[in-house]
């Protein structure tokens, strides 16, 4: 199998689970324009979105009450930075963000967003003028 896929102008990426102890997700990710993932993965759709690439978040059941982090998924969906959607939708949305990406897609740095904030209130810097410059 190795032979074979090593050299494969399809392959962009090997890694074979039995010959190396490398985390594959920040490789696929990386390489990847958007990544789909089940909405259960929400710690996944967090390292998607944070290393700048879009999340196409896939709704995995049927339940009667909502999904505890439906409203998060909503919101980030609100800020473009994933698209929230059934398997019936899948093709349709892939289509579509695959589409409008020539606009690129925006790296969700909350971070810096809570940096330069601590920064205000506590030494009273006006945000991007002391150690966390914007």
């Amino acid at each position: 199998m190795k032979e074979l896929l090593e050299d494969h102008p399809a392959n962009a990426y090997l890694l074979l689970a039995s010959e190396d102890s490398e985390n594959p997700v920040p490789g696929i990710i990386g390489l990847s324009e958007i990544v789909l993932v089940t909405e259960d993965s929400v710690s996944m759709v967090s390292e998607i979105i944070s290393g700048g690439k879009y999340a196409v978040v896939i709704k995995v059941g049927k339940k009667r009450k909502r999904n505890k982090f439906e409203k998060l998924f909503e919101d980030l969906m609100a800020e473009d930075y994933i698209t929230y959607t059934t398997i019936e939708e899948l093709n349709q949305n892939v289509t579509a963000v695959l589409r409008r990406r020539q606009r690129g897609f925006k790296p969700l740095d909350e971070s810096r967003k809570v940096a330069l904030e601590i920064e205000r209130r506590f030494f009273g810097s006006p945000p991007g003028k002391g150690a966390m410059r914007e």
